[in-house]
């Protein structure tokens, strides 16, 4: 019987530690799969030019709108008043652009240029940024 209620202490006690070891390590596999989602925001927001608030803040969308703008400022060349994006849909893609941001920023440049024209038409002064041709950046979309 001596024997007996020592076997039961000690699958007991094997138990108790068994368990807390299991949840010690479900609480560190946690942890380390927070830091790891931390440090891949860090590099998100570093990537975007934001704070790492300003990520948290923002939706998944327009994070990848930013992005595909981020490439595709690399492109931008003013002659004349008017805007280009020097870069095809093609290898606009081949950088990771996708197709619908392509789209979208070529709409917003041409609604630009016509908003330019107005009021170059109408004799208002209007001060465009110098748009550098600049070396492509290296910006790699984190998705």
């Amino acid at each position: 019987m001596k024997h007996f209620l020592s076997y039961i202490a000690l699958v007991a006690f094997t138990s108790v530690c068994f368990s807390c070891t299991s949840k010690s390590d479900s609480l560190k596999n946690k942890s380390k799969k927070i830091e790891k989602e931390f440090v891949a925001a860090e590099a998100e927001a570093k990537a975007l030019k934001l704070s790492l608030e300003e990520l948290q803040a923002m939706p998944k969308a327009v994070r990848a709108k930013r992005a595909a703008g981020l490439i595709l400022v690399d492109y931008l060349t003013l002659k004349d008043s008017v805007i280009y994006l020097d870069i095809s849909r093609e290898e606009a893609l081949k950088l990771g652009v996708k197709s619908k941001f392509y789209d979208e920023y070529q709409q917003e440049i041409s609604e630009t240029n016509a908003l330019i024209k107005d009021y170059n038409k109408r004799g208002e002064s209007i001060q465009l940024p110098d748009i550098a041709k600049k070396k492509p950046s290296t910006f790699k979309p984190t998705n």
